[in-house]
């Protein structure tokens, strides 16, 4: 860009020594004397069927109308036809200039007037962004013409314009052949400055997102380069340079820009305004707005954008003036910045305002004012770029303000903390001699529980022994026919040894507690484990316990400790008998159901009720100690049977599954690796 416009300076210099140099100074220069003026010598006609060729229009002298230098016809698909008549006073030469340069078809027709004149006569200049560039063209950045007048003739100039892609906007200028060279020269210089700015800006937007990682950086670097983008089609410089052999490539360039740069450039407002944190339908307005950049870009992909650039225009215009007043409305909330916010969308609010009035054909409005969005967009991001700046120093300044405050707290927080530090090493030793205390007073308890029930056990054993063994001799002497004492003799001795086996359970309870929970393994079959568990539960519950077995899982392996194991099994089988007796929802609805089952790589032992079941919320609750649900207080209990039994499955590195439904009945699974014969 640098380098474009030295060049650019360069030529400039150089026409201006041509120019003042002795040797033009001698002689006249027609390219350096005025042509005539091309002001109210310019009617239009409309072709509405665009069939119109030269040899018709020139017998409708009649059917033109005076038209402006400037004129906007709108989006429209008519044909249109100039009629310029100029008459020279003076020998001269002259560039008719016709802007913009994007129209499909343009064709200038050049001729001396004279009686009786045919199309023959003219000369032809066929230009436009569907067409090759023309030989006969000064460039292909600018359709223009070149003219030569002699002194009492009349020069007599048609202009045929087909356009179908965008509004049908013309503007007139017949200048010095000099003095053209050098406004193209300037505005050359003026292209370069303004695209090389934008350029520029938006590498500082991205190089501002470097240190700030706020979306509204990358937005606004993306709206910037739209813009860009879009007056590069407008300009020429995309059909010189992208879209040559294209006809129509230059036409979907500047819709597809327009309609994503339109998108961009409400997002990046949508950002920097924050409109999702000022409110919800403020933000909706937005996005909608956004919404309808995205359907143009495939709509001018497909070439569409004749049907969608009046929508898409008039949704520009109405965004334009509203971020304008959106803007102002909260200029006063961010302080400078906002302020500097408020005046560069006010800017392009106008700039846009006055663009898109003049696309869609308000011909008060002069010509230029086609560049006044493009201008006013370079000045809105300086400002906005300024705004982000400062937004971006203040982040800076806050947060030294904030780090120095940080480190004065911090300074006092570790003083604070030190002190804290100390109390609560206090409070910690004396929690721990406390602790240490009831560890001795817990360890002590559960010694003399073990004792205690060691005790009862032993001293049970032979009052009880004596008991079983009389209670035999009893039934030896009585005779066969005798059942009624029989069965009394049979309920004793299901008595005693369901007394024997409550004093076994609890004094193997008693034992499973605390620092003497240590499991002795070694390989055993899990049917022979679960069978001596079942023998167990019938003496201490009664016969109402069913026990399957399926083949896979007959003679399976499994590394535990047999003892503890039987603990286990028999815990589930007494909870399951606890809580399903009485319950009659269906015949033997309590019996309960012992199975071992094999999965690939496992021994699954299962204990299956038709119980009250456990409430939705206690099922993550009743392996905790001394946990019982709301439903099952109504039996005895101390909350310890499943609490041990997850002990026991934890310590076998084994998977206790439960799942239960209110009413219905509860299934437990104790799920162990099977393991090897080896």
């Amino acid at each position: 860009m640098i380098r474009a416009v030295i060049d650019s300076l360069v030529a400039l210099l150089i026409g201006f020594f041509l120019v003042v140099s002795p040797a033009g100074a001698d002689a006249i220069d027609e390219s350096r004397l005025d042509p005539p003026s091309l002001s109210g010598r310019v009617s239009a006609l409309r072709d509405p069927e665009r069939a119109l060729d030269l040899s018709q229009v020139l017998g409708m002298t009649e059917a033109f109308k005076p038209a402006r230098l400037s004129e906007n016809f709108g989006y429209t698909k008519d044909g249109v036809w100039l009629r310029i008549v100029l008459p020279a006073i003076q020998d001269a030469r002259g560039v008719l200039v016709i802007q913009p340069n994007f129209m499909d078809y343009l064709d200038v027709y050049v001729a001396p007037e004279r009686d009786g004149m045919t199309a023959a006569d003219f000369e032809i200049f066929s230009m436009g962004d569907h067409r090759s560039l023309s030989d006969k063209g000064f460039s292909g950045l600018i359709d223009a013409v070149p003219l030569k007048f002699v002194a009492g003739e009349t020069t007599v100039v048609y202009v045929n314009i087909r356009n179908g892609n965008s509004s049908t906007q013309v503007s007139l200028g017949l200048f010095q052949t000099d003095a053209f060279v050098y406004r193209r020269l300037a505005y050359l210089l003026i292209y370069g400055a303004w695209a090389g700015g934008m350029i520029a800006l938006a590498l500082v937007q991205l190089f501002f997102y470097y240190f700030d990682r706020q979306i509204r950086y990358p937005l606004l670097a993306l709206s910037t380069i739209s813009i860009a983008a879009m007056y590069v089609g407008n300009l020429g410089f995309s059909r010189v340079f992208l879209f040559s052999g294209w006809n129509e490539g230059n036409d979907i360039f500047i819709g597809v820009n327009a309609w994503w740069g339109l998108a961009a450039s409400v997002l990046a407002a949508s950002a920097i305004i924050e409109t999702k944190a000022k409110s919800a339908l403020l933000h909706r307005v937005y996005m909608a707005a956004m919404t309808v950049g995205i359907i143009g870009v495939p709509v001018a992909l497909a070439g569409g954008n004749f049907a969608f650039a009046p929508i898409g225009t008039s949704v520009s215009f109405v965004m334009a003036l509203f971020n304008m007043a959106v803007v102002i409305r909260y200029a006063g909330q961010d302080g400078t910045a906002g302020q500097l916010r408020a005046v560069a969308y006010s800017l392009t609010g106008i700039g846009a305002a006055l663009t898109m009035m003049q696309k869609l054909g308000v011909n008060w409005l002069p010509f230029y004012t086609l560049h006044a969005y493009g201008a006013a967009s370079l000045l809105q991001a300086i400002i906005l770029t300024g705004a982000l700046a400062m937004r971006l120093r203040d982040s800076e300044a806050l947060n030294k303000s904030m780090q120095a405050t940080a480190l004065f707290t911090a300074l006092n927080a570790e003083k604070r903390a030190a002190r804290i530090v100390e109390e609560r090493t206090e409070e910690l030793v004396r929690a721990r001699h406390v602790a240490e205390d009831r560890l001795r007073a817990e360890l002590e308890s559960q010694s003399r529980q073990i004792q205690f029930f060691e005790a009862v056990s032993h001293q049970y054993r032979t009052p009880l022994a004596v008991i079983r063994s009389n209670v035999d001799s009893i039934g030896l002497t009585l005779p066969a026919a005798d059942t009624k004492n029989q069965d009394r003799i049979k309920r004793v001795r299901r008595a005693v040894a369901r007394l024997v086996e409550v004093v076994e359970i609890n004094l193997s309870r008693s034992q499973y507690q605390g620092n003497t929970f240590q499991p002795v393994m070694a390989v055993v079959e899990v049917q022979s484990v679960a069978e001596a568990a079942l023998r167990r539960a019938e003496d201490l519950l009664g016969n109402q316990i069913c026990f399957e077995c399926d083949p896979q899982a007959v003679g399976a392996l499994i590394e535990a400790d047999s003892e503890m194991l039987e603990l286990a099994i028999v815990n589930l089988l007494e909870n399951a008998m606890k809580y399903s007796s009485g319950i009659a929802m269906a015949e033997n609805s309590d019996r309960v159901l012992l199975r071992l089952a094999q999965e690939p790589g496992f021994v699954v032992i299962e204990v299956v009720d038709n119980g009250i079941g456990i409430p939705p919320d206690a099922i993550n609750w009743v392996m905790e100690n001394g946990y019982r649900g709301e439903n099952a207080r109504h039996a005895e209990g101390s909350g310890l049977g499943l609490y041990m039994v997850s002990q026991i499955v934890e310590a076998h590195a084994g998977e206790l599954q439960i799942e239960s439904a209110l009413g219905v009945g509860t299934q437990v699974r104790i799920r162990l690796a099977q393991a090897s014969p080896a």
